[in-house]
């Protein structure tokens, strides 16, 4: 689902917002190829949140590939709980290794709540780039449940 501020859709002006809950290597693959042919030019930004009992180095290293300007890990709670939540500096971590093995180094901050995460995230790509919610459906919903 993509979000814009024009359509009044997204909360606090911030402009293009994709969510995807891809939370499987597969996916993220897609989603990576995805946004780079529909977003070619513009900068994008990864906000991430994941459960920990994900493929996590496999879902990061697909969101790699469409050479984000940042990534922002944040935690959401999993069916309403916090005991499945995959920890922001574990997938931090993991980014980092990972970008290391690609040569490249986007941003990886740490965020402690989604609010915070989008706002970071738009600081890093500016008002004509586009951020992503991505690693779990739980991630896109709190999105949608902060602007509705």
């Amino acid at each position: 689902q993509v979000l814009e501020s024009e359509s009044g859709e997204c909360g606090g002006g911030l402009g293009v917002v994709v969510l995807d809950g891809a939370h499987t290597g597969a996916a993220a693959e897609a989603l990576a190829h995805t946004l780079q042919e529909v977003f070619p030019a513009q900068r994008v930004a990864m906000v991430v949140a994941m459960a920990q009992d994900k493929e996590h180095t496999r879902v990061l290293s697909g969101l790699l590939a469409c050479r984000p300007a940042a990534a922002v890990f944040t935690e959401v709670p999993i069916c309403g709980s916090r005991s499945r939540i995959a920890s922001k500096e574990t997938l931090q971590h993991i980014w980092c290794e990972l970008a290391k093995e690609h040569d490249e180094a986007p941003p990886a901050l740490l965020a402690g709540c989604m609010t915070e995460a989008l706002a970071s995230a738009r600081e890093k790509v500016g008002s004509e780039g586009v951020i992503c919610v991505t690693g779990s459906l739980h991630a896109v919903s709190k999105v949608l449940l902060t602007w509705r």
